[in-house]
């Protein structure tokens, strides 16, 4: 007797339920996902934030929230330890807000002692030695200095110090 193996069974399975769910939101099914992660962001427990010096704006008490992998950090933290020694790195975007997928670009800001701006040979530098590094994906790093007065404010909404300066 044939029999299915496990994948095509758990396959039919995802597909019976998707059917089911197009039919029972005719507004459409990417509304229905939409409304579901809704749902599950709701009842998810939140992890501690903390209040920052800077503004009272929140982020992360711990850097737990920074979609990283441990071996990719430490990478990340050696090649800005060694191009660009002194400065405090932030994450933002996608890693941080929890929509990031494995192959998701890093967005850091650097910012220099002082506030001043990097010199570009050091961005130069420092995007070569991302590039190669044996980090699986892009890092994308920008000087805070340099950066409009609006985009910095989008930053400090939601950031994890990657590396502190000092």
């Amino acid at each position: 007797m044939f029999r299915k193996n496990r994948s095509c069974q758990n396959a039919a399975a995802a597909l019976s339920r998707m059917n089911r769910v197009k039919k029972t939101y005719p507004d459409g099914f990417e509304k229905y996902m939409r409304r579901s992660r809704r749902m599950r962001a709701a009842t998810t427990p939140r992890r501690t934030f903390g209040i920052s010096s800077h503004g009272g704006c929140m982020h992360a008490a711990m850097d737990d929230r920074l979609s990283l992998s441990p071996r990719h950090r430490s990478k990340i933290e050696e090649v800005l330890a060694g191009r660009a020694p002194g400065v405090e790195a932030w994450a933002y975007g996608s890693r941080v807000n929890g929509r990031s997928h494995p192959s998701s670009d890093l967005d850091l800001v650097l910012r220099a002692p002082g506030l001043e701006p990097l010199a570009l040979e050091t961005l130069a530098a420092l995007s070569q030695a991302f590039e190669d590094s044996t980090i699986p994906f892009f890092v994308e790093a920008r000087d805070w200095a340099r950066l409009p007065e609006s985009f910095r404010a989008e930053i400090e909404r939601d950031y994890v110090v990657v590396v502190r300066a000092g």
